[in-house]
């Protein structure tokens, strides 16, 4: 069969007919994604089939024999390589690997390879991320109007996948053409997404309850002396995610993954904690007499009536009496008495502004700076955790 076959050839009577090679794709795994270098181990099965003129038989003269198999070093196959080799040249196939050839000249060659291949990371919405990586096998050896590979399907086939814990197949499209070399090539386009329920668990929840625990500081009690121990403590337990962080994703400026700024901003955010629970402590240590507008301040924060004398517009002089009676001498003692008595319940009531303290101003400060700290936290947190999550597995 192989008598006076040259297998440098095309397989073609005439050298001017173009060789169709069908080609499809099957992803068997994922083996191994390094970010930080930018390279995916991708297991590969693939299916080739052309036809081979030089080679056909009538079953009949062969006992019936349609098929049969061939090193694939002993005849002509097409010789693809890939453009995006992480490290030497690779080539789809093994000339190791028998194919099949039937007897009309069909030939039949399924192959696999591990491929290592360079792919640009972009970690931006980081755990929620997704991975595009490009996938170019070329032959250079001849050109368009020699060969041609025509693609089965549009899309990868995943019937021997098998899951990945890490990450998640999303699509892969299929394409074929000529690139500027004019020369036949075949293009996968594969979209891969992050499983990120550890960095959820792991970064995502720890980063954003230590952030609510900062809340927590201008609760504790200024005379126990914890308040800066404890933002000092959360402030250290950033800088120790952040590193985490650094260790899982590439060292890129561009793009910038979200979850760095908004780590920079749990530091930040610390920072002005602790800057806070210094000036409180001063407050509630402070000495000496309160300004009047800080005092107005603190009696308005605690709703305290206003200390008002109200004239009353007939008075019991207006009223003239021609003949006391010891009855009226009676009430009046008794109207003088209601009037002292309201006019003490009064004062009790609204409280001079001397009674105000410093402590009072440290424990206003306290709530309000909680206050203004907690809806900035939580804003900032939830637009951001928002953000990253809207753009999961978005193509």
């Amino acid at each position: 069969m192989t008598n006076g076959y040259n297998k440098l050839l095309l397989p073609v009577k005439d050298h001017r007919t173009q060789v169709n090679v069908s080609i499809q794709s099957f992803l068997v795994s994922i083996n191994s994604f390094d970010e930080i270098n930018g390279e995916i181990a991708l297991t590969w099965l693939f299916s080739l089939e052309w036809t081979e003129e030089r080679m056909s038989w009538n079953p009949d003269d062969f006992d019936n024999i349609t098929s049969f198999a061939l090193s694939a070093r002993d005849i002509w196959h097409p010789r693809l390589l890939l453009q995006q080799s992480a490290g030497s040249i690779q080539e789809l196939g093994s000339i190791e690997n028998s194919l099949r050839i039937f007897d009309n000249g069909t030939v039949r060659w399924a192959t696999g390879n591990v491929f290592e291949i360079v792919c640009s990371v972009d970690v931006t919405f980081f755990p929620f991320d997704k991975q595009t990586c490009r996938i170019s096998f070329i032959d250079p050896s001849y050109e368009l109007i020699e060969l041609a590979i025509v693609h089965v399907s549009n899309s990868v086939n995943m019937s021997f996948f098998a899951k990945n814990s890490q990450w998640t197949y999303i699509a892969g499209n299929v394409l074929s053409g000529s690139n500027i070399a004019n020369v036949p090539y075949l293009e996968i386009e594969l979209h891969l997404g992050r499983q990120s329920e550890f960095y959820i668990v792991y970064i995502i929840i720890p980063v954003t309850l230590l952030g609510a625990i900062n809340n927590l500081v201008f609760l504790l009690p200024a005379s126990s002396g914890e308040r800066s121990s404890v933002a000092i403590t959360v402030f250290l337990s950033f800088v120790v995610y952040l590193e985490i962080v650094n260790r899982n994703i590439p060292q890129s400026s561009d793009p910038m993954a979200f979850i760095y700024y908004y780590l920079m901003f749990m530091m930040m955010y610390s920072s002005t904690v602790f800057f806070f629970c210094i000036m409180a402590l001063r407050i509630h240590d402070r000495k000496g007499n309160i300004p009047s507008w800080i005092q107005k301040i603190v009696l308005c924060s605690q709703k305290r009536p206003c200390c008002k004398s109200k004239s009353n517009s007939v008075s019991d002089d207006s009223v003239v009496r021609i003949h006391p009676t010891l009855e009226d001498h009676n009430n009046t003692e008794q109207n003088d008495k209601s009037k002292q008595s309201y006019s003490d319940t009064v004062i009790e009531c609204c409280g001079a502004p001397s009674e105000i303290t410093w402590t009072d101003v440290g424990s206003l400060f306290d709530e309000i700076t909680a206050k203004i700290l907690n809806a900035i936290f939580w804003t900032f947190s939830i637009i951001t955790i928002i953000q990253l999550y809207n753009n999961r597995y978005h193509l």
